[in-house]
């Protein structure tokens, strides 16, 4: 007889104990009656039209940590397991979110604006309306998984926000002889992973990760099993004003940091490639995205036509800071000189 075959361990959350998966469950449903009266019950008809509870967003539940010792290794070790209980994530955009394009009559030039992991377009909305008036066209996708519910973006790959970049590109590549691609943390590095597969004038990467640390991708792989969601806590961003107008997810999903990993792996082997014009930009305080990942993009950058834009009052979020002006500035006089033609007008 041959050996029996061992089955492969398999990591799951921590059961609740009964009473507690039960109000889970009711909740879920809809249900308006008290726990006390529901235990008494073996099902529960909702009072909510279908419409109604497809309004509400699944309910979670948290649980005791679990691999602590393992995720310490990581600098934002604490925060709570999160697991969605029952209904489906929200499909409509949240009020704010919207991708957007701003028309810039008898321009030939125009930019792809790509913005932030659980953020939205409108961390770009001022950088494009900027750019409008100063005679260039601006188009800001949402990327997938983006601005409607955290458990969308759980779904996603980052080939999934590849391509919602590389849609707009197309779009925009029909019509304008110019296209720039600029990016902000995640944004950037699509932009310049756009750079590497298709024709584009020139590439504003700001804040952009490259973060290559095996160590990072195995913890991000096994804690997704564990905690689905972490929380990120306020986004860094000095101005208070623009940050109590921000628009972004609470939590990141942990696959979707797994797959920025693989986004930075997949760059990394083709920054040589890029022959476009490169101007990057980062803070010096930014907590977020080490400073170092930008000068390491830069040292392997495949193009000579390229420089950094070092800032020093400025956190992560660079379109929304103090120092914003001087970026949409930097930004605008980059796109005049890589055009061909004159084809801008003085904002």
């Amino acid at each position: 007889m041959s050996p029996a075959r061992c089955a492969a361990p398999v990591l799951s959350p921590p059961s609740l104990p009964a009473e507690a998966s039960l109000r889970v469950s009711l909740r879920a449903r809809g249900c308006e009656e008290s726990f006390s009266e529901m235990r008494t019950k073996r099902s529960c008809k909702s009072r909510l039209t279908q419409a109604e509870l497809r309004k509400r967003r699944p309910p979670t539940v948290q649980l005791p940590l679990t691999l602590k010792q393992a995720w310490s290794l990581t600098p934002n070790r604490m925060f709570p397991i999160l697991i969605s209980v029952g209904g489906c994530a929200m499909s409509h955009i949240i009020s704010g979110a919207e991708p957007f394009r701003f028309e810039s009559p008898g321009a030939l030039t125009a930019c792809l604006l790509l913005h932030g992991l659980t953020a939205t377009p409108q961390e770009m909305r001022r950088l494009g309306e900027f750019l409008r008036d100063a005679g260039v066209t601006a188009q800001a996708p949402l990327l997938a998984g983006h601005g409607t519910s955290v458990h969308d973006l759980r779904l996603c790959t980052w080939h999934d926000w590849y391509d919602s970049a590389f849609r707009s590109w197309q779009e925009l590549q029909a019509h304008f002889p110019h296209v720039f691609a600029i990016g902000l943390s995640l944004g950037g590095a699509l932009a310049l992973y756009l750079a590497t597969k298709v024709h584009v004038s020139g590439v504003v990467a700001m804040a952009t990760p490259l973060v290559l640390d095996d160590r990072a991708l195995w913890l991000a792989r096994l804690a997704k099993y564990i905690t689905p969601f972490r929380r990120k806590g306020l986004s860094h961003l000095l101005d208070p004003i623009a940050l109590a107008q921000r628009i972004a997810y609470d939590h990141t999903p942990t696959h979707s940091f797994e797959q920025t990993l693989l986004l930075c792996r997949a760059l990394d082997d083709r920054l040589s490639q890029i022959q476009s014009p490169t101007l990057l930009i980062h803070s010096r305080l930014d907590r977020t995205v080490s400073p170092m990942d930008t000068q390491r993009i830069f040292d392997r950058l495949g193009t000579p036509n390229k420089r950094i834009l070092w800032l020093e009052n400025s956190g992560h979020i660079l379109t929304e800071d103090y120092e914003r002006q001087v970026i949409y500035d930097v930004i605008l006089r980059f796109v005049r000189d890589h055009t061909p033609t004159q084809q801008t007008k003085e904002p």
